[in-house]
């Protein structure tokens, strides 16, 4: 789901609102309406997972009722925080509010519309609704969804599925020029209607999703219906009665049947439309998620927000999620060393996505600990971008001080809207306990080249007292980088490398061998090329 921005705020405003009570169901109340009814202006009714049956009443009440899906943005409260309707209608109330009074983060089910309203009813308010499912109601008459009357909305990452009306799946009545609904990321699918939208005054529809509804009569009757990044597709009606006296704007979307497809003669097709197969995940399992191929990816309104991974916003209610983090292992677990000792172990990380991933930091390792990577000392920290399906090896280094086995977590931040944190776990052990082992440096040694002087070639030797990162480079006597004689993950021991001088010019040269332990220090030798 897209709107990031609006749920952070509303955590912001949870958690922060000035003099704001927080009321906590069941433990402080054993009813939603029990709390709502505690409350004044401003205060929050936080749900946590169950059945509740029976109505919701804001009446005239600005507050936040949610699941604790407003406190961890976990999807699975909206699905496991239930409001029953028992057959009943008229299920969650506003009325006659000011303010934007808050539902956010349940599933409405089992309600029954029998002549205005079923699941949501506002009279003369401004809620935001927002991370809504609304299913398997059943109704006869007007808004078996939501009802607005002289009423404006916003409604965010919802989800309307599997409703059955004989009238209106929405209905909206208002004043011209003061009322407006804005519809983002919402999803409308498998809905039996007659019709699905009746509305006197403008509809926005952003990103969002209206597949494989089946109305008796028609989809959008009366109103104005503004439809910007959106899928409509497979949505069985009369022929030509897609749209009756509803006026059309249409732009960047994928419209099945193109402009013909809505019937009516009051459209105005802007730029950016298509008609081609969405490519959905699993369309005869209710998942309309984008697949990598999907012609609907980056070719929404470019003038719109980008998308929560940093690219052109997508069609649908869905965006196809293009940047991602992956690390291996999650877990480094050293061997029993001696005290004072030194071992190293590497993680990777990989990104799997469409687009750069930035790695914004690693923290939880500094030097002077048992645990250390050099490369991310908070003091040297620049972020690591990983072009897509690129990745990049890091180092832990373990030396315990004294005889105690460690533990410490890494964790590693990214700009992958999806998992933002991973962690990975390091645990040493130690299995002498004694005097402090020093033998082992934290450096290399690069012994001097032999030949030198040498008109060809010269034979680079250095000692490696653990496995790492290691490079061997040549520059000239102005500084210049001329060549690189080795770049990569090399393990302890003496190793040799050859430098093949034959394309330089005669003169003075520069060794340089470097990794990244800590306590290294470069280490330079200089050698004369003779022609």
């Amino acid at each position: 789901m897209r709107s990031v921005c609006l749920g952070l705020i509303m955590i912001l405003v949870f958690v922060f609102a000035a003099n704001a009570e927080i009321i906590n169901i069941p433990e402080d109340f054993e009813t939603i309406q029990a709390g709502i009814d505690a409350t004044e202006d401003g205060d929050t009714v936080l749900v946590q997972p169950g059945i509740y049956i029976g109505q919701v009443r804001f009446d005239s009440r600005d507050i936040t009722v949610g699941s604790l899906f407003l406190t961890t943005r976990d999807e699975a409260y909206v699905d496991s925080t239930i409001i029953d309707g028992d057959g009943e209608g008229n299920i969650v109330l506003f009325r006659r509010g000011l303010g934007n009074p808050v539902i956010a983060g349940f599933t409405v089910r089992n309600c029954y519309c029998g002549e205005r309203g079923g699941a949501i009813f506002c009279e003369s308010a401004s809620p935001i609704i927002s991370n809504v499912k609304i299913i398997d109601c059943e109704g006869q008459r007007m808004g078996l969804a939501i009802y607005l009357l002289n009423s404006s909305a916003e409604i965010d990452d919802c989800v309307f599925a599997d409703n059955n009306t004989s009238g209106f799946l929405f209905y909206f009545m208002g004043r011209l020029g003061v009322n407006r609904v804005i519809m983002r990321n919402c999803s409308i699918f498998t809905n039996i209607i007659n019709t699905l939208f009746l509305a006197n005054f403008p509809v926005s529809f952003i990103n969002s999703t209206i597949v494989n509804n089946q109305g008796e009569s028609t989809m959008f009757d009366n109103g104005r219906m503004i439809f910007s990044n959106c899928i409509l597709r497979g949505n069985v009606v009369p022929e030509g009665n897609v749209s009756v006296d509803a006026q059309i704007e249409v732009s960047y979307s994928n419209i099945e049947g193109g402009q013909d497809g809505f019937g009516g003669d009051r459209i105005e097709w802007g730029e950016g439309n298509i008609d081609t197969d969405p490519l959905f995940a699993d369309p005869d399992e209710d998942d309309y998620h984008l697949t990598a191929d999907s012609p609907c990816i980056d070719t929404g309104d470019p003038e719109f927000d980008i998308d929560p991974d940093g690219t052109r916003t997508d069609m649908g209610a869905f965006y196809f999620h293009q940047r991602d983090v992956a690390v291996e292992p999650l877990e480094l677990n050293f061997p029993p060393i001696g005290w004072g000792q030194l071992d190293s172990m590497s993680f990777t990380i990989s990104n799997d996505g469409l687009t750069d991933l930035t790695i914004e930091s690693i923290m939880g390792c500094r030097c002077g600990g048992c645990f250390w990577m050099n490369e991310f000392d908070p003091d040297l920290w620049e972020p690591i971008v990983i072009e897509s399906q690129h990745n990049v090896q890091l180092w832990v280094y373990y030396r315990p001080e004294e005889g105690v086995n460690r533990e410490r977590t890494i964790y590693i931040r990214s700009d992958d809207p999806d998992e933002p944190e991973v962690f990975v776990q390091a645990t040493g052990e130690v299995n002498v306990i004694g005097d402090m082992d020093t033998s082992v440096p934290l450096s290399l040694r690069l012994n001097p080249p032999y030949p030198n002087p040498f008109n060809s070639t010269t034979t680079v030797g250095y000692l490696m007292s653990l496995q790492s990162h290691v490079s061997i480079e040549i520059y000239n006597i102005e500084g210049q980088l001329v060549d690189v004689l080795l770049d990569q993950v090399m393990p302890a021991g003496k190793h040799n490398v050859e430098w093949n001088a034959n394309g330089q010019s005669a003169g003075v040269y520069f060794v340089k061998l470097k990794n990244n332990i800590v306590s290294q220090k470069e280490n330079i030798q200089k050698v004369i090329v003779l022609k």
